[in-house]
């Protein structure tokens, strides 16, 4: 995905780029949901990475410098439900 290959160039050149990860699962009323999810940096509110959870819902952000707190925001794909935030998010 061109979006993807462009993130990664623009986090080596600002500094976001690491070798730390974030992961989890979206899920949608108990259940595992495949959407877009997308990582931001907290501090400046730029996008840094953006993946589609897996149909298990799981997710995962590579490359993440651990230098930097993240916020984590979730799509429903079908617009029926709002966004979900996870906020501080650290890389391990």
């Amino acid at each position: 995905m061109l979006i993807t290959e462009i993130l990664k160039i623009y986090n080596r050149l600002i500094g976001f780029e690491g070798h730390k990860s974030i992961a989890g699962t979206v899920m949608k009323q108990g259940v595992p949901d495949a959407s877009m999810v997308r990582c931001y940096e907290k501090a400046s509110g730029l996008m840094v990475a953006q993946v589609r959870s897996a149909e298990d819902g799981t997710y995962q952000f590579f490359g993440l410098s651990e230098n930097y707190k993240y916020f984590i925001v979730s799509f429903d794909s079908f617009l029926q439900f709002n966004a979900v935030i996870q906020d501080n998010v650290v890389p391990k």
